[in-house]
């Protein structure tokens, strides 16, 4: 059976209809799926796990192979937390109040000056899918994550109420990755064949300077980039670029002959770092 493996960077590119209409016909032509959830919101995985599932019901599909960035790194050796790395408060401490989300529980946390310091999610059963933790100004410092098991497994740290980096966790709650973001002025010019099977990013198209001659599409974009560096503590690599990490995850999978399908908004970029592989877009 051939195999076809969907990237999934954001819940984004989840919901998108082209993604939905490629499921259902790669399904109908008995492709084995499976969906790579990599994103390094860790909020997004439960989110997206949940909306798969209603997926698979609406459209009649059998269950598709989910695969997470825990089900691939979460046996490999890690470091341990520091006191920056994850800040711990007593919440056994604080007022709790609690409220109802459609099928979601809301407990939130409450100082004796009326501020709210956490604030957690929770399922129908019980289990966290996320603990927030708010500073003084009342500006959010930290999300920690939770997988259906109550594991911590991820960890979003925030200055000024900016998300700065995230970090994934192993089954033994040490340390594996940390993505660092960067926000970074960069300028883009991208030429492509008016034939070319391959598109330009909306966001890039709606805000570069366009010029289509000679059987060519040009764009000369200016914008504000957030690059995201990993740094892995297993084995001490660096990644300057969060594509060059897709890549060894998708290395990692020893899907050598599968179809490669990827958001339509990364695809101009991952390309690079798959030059040898044909990668199609949804």
């Amino acid at each position: 059976m051939k195999k076809v493996i969907f990237l999934v960077t954001s819940i984004d590119g989840l919901r998108k209809q082209n993604f939905i209409k490629q499921l259902g016909n790669l399904n109908n032509r008995n492709f084995e799926i499976s969906i790579l959830l990599a994103m390094t919101n860790f909020d997004e995985v439960w989110v997206a796990k949940k909306e798969l599932s209603l997926l698979g019901k609406r459209y009649h599909l059998p269950e598709v192979e989910v695969i997470t960035l825990t089900d691939i790194f979460g046996n490999r050796k890690g470091i341990d937390l520091t006191a920056d790395d994850l800040k711990k408060i007593d919440l056994s401490k604080l007022e709790k109040r609690v409220s109802k989300n459609n099928k979601d529980t809301v407990e939130r946390y409450i100082n004796s000056e009326g501020d709210i310091i956490a604030e957690s999610t929770l399922n129908k059963d019980g289990v966290p899918f996320d603990i927030k933790l708010y500073d003084d100004d009342n500006q959010l410092q930290q999300i920690t994550s939770y997988d259906k098991d109550n594991h911590l497994f991820g960890i979003h740290k925030y200055v000024g109420g900016h998300l700065t980096e995230t970090l994934l966790l192993n089954n033994e709650q040490k340390l594996i990755f940390r993505f660092i973001l960067h926000d970074e002025p960069m300028r883009t010019m991208y030429s492509l064949a008016n034939t070319s099977v391959l598109s330009i990013p909306q966001t890039i198209l709606d805000e570069g300077v366009i010029d289509n001659s000679g059987g060519l599409i040009n764009v000369d974009s200016q914008s504000d980039l957030v690059r995201r560096e990993v740094i892995n503590y297993t084995n001490y690599d660096r990644y300057y670029d969060i594509n060059s990490f897709y890549r060894e995850i998708l290395n990692s999978l020893d899907y050598e002959n599968a179809r490669i399908y990827v958001d339509i908004e990364d695809v101009v970029d991952i390309t690079t770092y798959l030059s040898n592989r044909t990668i199609f877009n949804y």
